[in-house]
């Protein structure tokens, strides 16, 4: 990823975000597929794929509708690391993953799970890319809260 920094926050290139719609387009797309051809389904039985697929997209908008309550209530350009972010340090992004896959689990989509991992992948590089920003921006305070909470988006893995 290629984005940068602009005030507090981090934009991305208009390539990267061409592409993140590609892929949730793709999802999609490959969700249809699935559901009305059957092409390239997730070995699973339909009952098995929903339940796993919504059981995933379930936990991703409880870690949503958490981080977005916080957020918009608290965030005014300071660091918070109270909440959610006593946990991890990005709980946007795992619910962005979960709600991804949970999709692809839900529809049985090879395609979408396929375009899931990819888009999981650019999450975790660009995690990278914006705890550099972060520790920039806030210095010594985002090192020590790093330290404090080790996890960048699942607790005791990642």
């Amino acid at each position: 990823m290629n984005s940068k920094e602009h005030g507090d926050a981090l934009e991305y290139s208009r390539a990267e975000e061409i592409a993140m719609g590609i892929i949730v387009a793709g999802m999609i797309v490959g969700s249809i597929l699935s559901q009305i051809f059957g092409l390239l389904q997730l070995p699973l039985a339909a009952s098995m794929g929903r339940m796993i697929g919504g059981l995933l997209f379930l936990i991703g908008l409880v870690l949503l509708f958490l981080w977005a309550s916080l957020w918009s209530k608290e965030y005014k350009g300071q660091l918070i690391t109270h909440g959610i972010y006593r946990y991890m340090r990005h709980p946007h992004y795992l619910s962005a993953i979960l709600l991804f896959i949970g999709i692809s689990f839900f529809f049985r989509s090879m395609i979408s799970l396929i375009l899931a991992i990819f888009l999981s992948l650019a999450i975790v590089r660009g995690i990278k890319e914006e705890e550099e920003h972060l520790l920039n921006q806030y210095g010594d305070a985002y090192r020590d809260y790093m330290q404090e909470t080790r996890w960048r988006f699942i607790p005791m893995i990642y």
